[in-house]
């Protein structure tokens, strides 16, 4: 009968790390998603004033500058 419930108390121990590595990579994928998405979005923004500055006219060297600019 003893043997029966340190099978159910390791059981119970596994399955809990197991959840506790689940909610890890949730939380570790989600944050890199997260951070991914601000990137992509930043990028394209910095593609978008790129080509507005040189459609207006601006040389690359003038359009690298705007671009970089807050």
């Amino acid at each position: 009968m003893i043997a029966a419930w340190n099978g159910v108390f390791v059981l119970g121990i596994l399955m809990a790390i197991a959840w506790l590595i689940l909610v890890t990579l949730a939380t570790a994928i989600d944050f890199i998603w997260d951070l991914r998405g601000v990137h992509v979005l930043r990028g394209l923004g910095r593609v978008a004033r790129y080509a507005l500055a040189r459609l207006s006219g601006a040389n690359a060297s003038q359009a690298h500058r705007i671009v970089l600019q807050k």
